[in-house]
């Protein structure tokens, strides 16, 4: 049951992108550059570590996950499009986006919340109209552009809350995104998202 809820929660969101056809950088390795740490990616390219960096798992060149391992458990990924995936507890999910898309190409926090509302309607196989928007938050935590777009919507049966905090940089958006089985956005699933949230370091 466990993993089978996860995977048809994250299929219903991983449409959640600005664009389907662009896929995550996802790092594949680590090495030692003239003695200096670098994470490698699985297109080819590579970026030298910070300090802080090292402590943390990067997820892709500008952002790395710094979070406690026993608070967020990483799983296998659904799907090649999501950076990382991760669960809290049988009711609590979340995953991140990362695509090479930004400010730069005219990616907008707008654009992004109108995106993230009309691809879950698509992802969740469900009508516009059945993806009720609850809120929409800003988010100062972060040197970028952020907001959180909190969303519920029935897949396959289940009443499922969604909360998107989309960080919009210049050539790069990210989506930090936290869901949870049930029909309200409750107050564990509040501090659940904000202790995820603050679990990045974007460059």
């Amino acid at each position: 049951m466990r993993k089978s809820l996860h995977v048809v929660l994250v299929l219903a969101v991983l449409n959640i992108l600005v664009c389907g056809s662009v896929q995550a950088q996802q790092a594949v390795a680590r090495s030692l550059v003239n003695g200096k740490a670098v994470t490698l990616f699985d297109n080819g390219t590579w970026t030298y570590e910070s300090s802080d960096q090292q402590r943390c798992r990067s997820l892709g060149p500008g952002i790395s996950f710094c979070g406690a391992s026993d608070i967020w458990k990483n799983t296998t990924s659904a799907s090649p499009d999501a950076a990382a995936t991760f669960r809290y507890d049988d009711r609590h999910y979340a995953m991140v986006v990362v695509e090479a898309l930004g400010a730069a190409d005219g990616v907008t926090q707008e654009y992004m919340r109108s995106a993230v509302v009309e691809n879950a309607a698509t992802g969740g196989d469900v009508s516009l109209e059945s993806v009720v928007v609850i809120g929409i938050e800003s988010y100062e935590g972060f040197a970028y552009p952020s907001e959180t777009v909190i969303y519920s919507m029935e897949v396959n049966g289940l009443d499922a809350i969604y909360a998107n905090t989309i960080v919009t940089k210049l050539n790069q958006t990210f989506q930090l995104i936290t869901f949870a089985v049930g029909s309200q956005y409750t107050q564990q699933h509040r501090q659940l998202n904000d202790d995820f949230v603050k679990s990045f370091e974007l460059d």
